[in-house]
């Protein structure tokens, strides 16, 4: 997906049954059409 961040809400971070999770909620405009999309794990930081 290729569209310019509106907001990125920031890194959260946490654990359940002993395993440490990530993610990351952004908003997104791709060609006037905007959408949330949550990314997770190793996506949060590539």
């Amino acid at each position: 997906v290729q569209g310019r961040v509106l907001r990125d809400f920031g890194i959260s971070t946490g654990e359940r049954n002993d395993n440490i999770w990530s993610r990351r909620d952004i908003h997104i405009d791709q060609d006037g059409s905007h959408f949330s999309m949550t990314l997770w794990n190793s996506q949060v930081i590539e």
